[in-house]
């Protein structure tokens, strides 16, 4: 099932999250993560980087090697510890038996920003879609 969760663990959305990614350097984004309920079992929008342009990119997790629509080139999403500063604790242990293919977690750490190029930036869960 496409479902996302965010840093905070009391986020109860079922299958959609709208995100903001925010960093000190003036990086500001929002986007809507996860599926809705549509396509539930084939879609997942989730938060990826294209490391060739470096550009921050909202792309299906469920879709095989997904591609920069710019480049494609190979894109890494949020959830890889390469994008990723210091400890991750992405999972509470509640969180850890609903772990499943297509759940995308996003850590609670500082994440590489595409505009400074620092471990600087957050995610902030901002409600619910779907």
């Amino acid at each position: 099932m496409g479902r996302i969760r965010v840093n905070n663990p009391l986020n109860r959305c079922i299958v959609g999250g709208i995100i903001k990614a925010v960093c000190a350097c003036g990086f500001e984004t929002d986007f809507m993560g996860g599926s809705g309920r549509q396509n539930v079992d084939e879609v997942c929008y989730a938060p990826a980087l294209c490391p060739a342009c470096k550009i921050f990119l909202v792309e299906n997790y469920m879709k095989e090697n997904p591609v920069c629509p710019k480049c494609d080139a190979a894109i890494m999403f949020y959830d890889s510890s390469a994008l990723q500063a210091g400890r991750n604790d992405r999972q509470t242990p509640a969180e850890e038996n609903i772990a499943a293919p297509g759940l995308f977690i996003l850590p609670r750490t500082s994440c590489f920003c595409p505009k400074c190029e620092k471990m600087t930036m957050k995610f902030i869960h901002t409600g619910c879609w779907g």
